[in-house]
């Protein structure tokens, strides 16, 4: 590792710089952990939109999205949720959306990097400028906190059945961190 590193750092330095590239490593497997986790969230999404007895026909997915940017622009331009339906539907009896996204993890405001925050909700708020209103499904549990405040965006979590065997949020007892700081 010493011959990768640059030359004429003094020990302080290059500590600092062996300690970047193994959070840089912790960073990217993490990252590859929540892409995976994203995939399976689509792939769920497909399968109860299926047995909710919503044809293919009535939708576009991502990867079609995609590709007919690819087609037309020679690359994506714009942003895709992971289902486009080509006419409104109507959602627990009430609530008609274009759109449907569903999203691995929910990050919470002073619990997440703000940045995230704020590209979760700039992506949401793109989604209802170019779609109309939609919903967010939530794969571990939700928080209103995420979306709170963003117009045409409503939120959801997988009920008693959670797609492809994921396992569920666990219970937070009244004393941890967590569920006195969200109440």
């Amino acid at each position: 590792v010493n011959a990768r590193l640059p030359v004429g750092l003094d020990r302080p330095a290059r500590s600092r710089v062996c300690l970047m590239a193994v959070v840089s490593h912790g960073a990217v497997r993490a990252d590859l952990a929540r892409g995976r986790c994203g995939e399976r969230g689509e792939q769920g999404l497909l399968v109860q939109l299926e047995r909710a007895g919503v044809s293919c026909k009535d939708f576009y997915t991502e990867d079609d999205l995609r590709g007919v940017q690819t087609q037309l622009f020679g690359r994506a331009h714009y942003v895709t949720p992971d289902v486009l339906f080509r006419i409104p539907v109507i959602v627990n009896g009430d609530t008609p959306v274009r759109w449907i996204d569903s999203k691995g993890s929910c990050p919470l405001p002073g619990f997440a990097f703000s940045s995230m925050v704020e590209r979760l909700r700039h992506q949401l708020t793109r989604f209802v400028t170019l779609f109309g209103p939609g919903l967010v499904v939530w794969q571990g549990g939700f928080a209103c906190a995420s979306t709170a405040g963003l117009p045409g965006v409503r939120a959801a979590a997988w009920a008693s059945e959670r797609p492809g065997g994921e396992a569920g949020p666990l219970p937070l007892p009244p004393s941890s961190e967590a569920w006195v700081r969200w109440q």
